[in-house]
């Protein structure tokens, strides 16, 4: 499959896992990338392969202006945007009972507040090019998991809001991708501090996870669809792990 290397990929939550092998398959690709997180130091790191190929910015999902100051610089860095991936997102396997209210919240304004500060900036320039938009969202979107109540549920969210959202810009020619994976061997899994709930809830088959690299291999392959082709949702398993 023809790659079009002139393609300008905008990245979100890159410094770490998902986000990191993607923004680091993109960019071997020969791809412009403009990749943001909360932490500069490691996505310096990916810069570091091919600096002419890649603009970086220190970026908070959850602030709205953060999130639109970025998204003009990328432009200004390298113009038109094709390609929006969104892969800000935190976990934490929690007991309902135990009522770990800021926990809910760190789940809510990230996966919630900061997919939908993204959506509000990236829109117009995606429409301007009928670029793609693509999520990672998680099987949890589609299937609610004991220990991940909340978590599920910020899925869920964007799962729903993404469909409606594939239904209005199919006439604009923008293409939208809900990518949902299973359990993934990333950062993700070390954030719980209710320790009862990872000992209950979580799978401790982790050398049978995903690999990030096994995801950022599935977000090529999407990105070099041919225009009339919509891959519109990719469930992407362990093989001993389906839903």
């Amino acid at each position: 499959m023809s790659i079009n290397k002139d393609q300008h990929i905008v990245i979100f939550g890159a410094s770490s896992g998902m986000g990191e092998a993607i923004a680091k398959a993109c960019i071997n690709k020969g791809y412009h990338i403009s990749i943001c997180a909360r932490r500069q130091a490691p996505l310096q790191k990916i810069a570091n392969r091919k600096p002419q190929h890649c603009y970086i910015e220190q970026v908070d999902a959850t602030d709205k202006q953060q999130v639109s100051r970025f998204v003009n610089h990328a432009i200004k860095k390298f113009g038109k945007i094709d390609t929006v991936i969104n892969c800000v997102g935190v976990m934490y396997y929690q007991r309902m009972s135990q009522c770990d209210y800021d926990e809910w919240m760190k789940m809510i304004n990230t996966n919630i507040i900061g997919f939908l500060n993204i959506t509000q900036a990236i829109l117009p320039p995606l429409i301007e090019t009928q670029g793609m938009f693509i999520n990672i969202t998680s099987d949890a979107g589609r299937q609610a998991f004991a220990g991940l109540a909340v978590y599920s549920g910020t899925k869920a969210f964007m799962e729903f809001t993404l469909k409606a959202m594939r239904y209005e810009l199919v006439e604009k020619g923008v293409r939208v991708i809900n990518l949902q994976p299973g359990n993934v061997a990333t950062d993700l899994h070390t954030m719980s501090s209710d320790k009862k709930a990872v000992d209950r809830y979580a799978s401790h088959d982790s050398q049978n996870f995903l690999t990030p690299q096994d995801i950022a291999q599935s977000v090529l392959y999407v990105i070099n669809q041919p225009r009339h082709v919509a891959i519109n949702e990719i469930l992407i398993e362990p093989q001993q792990e389906p839903i």
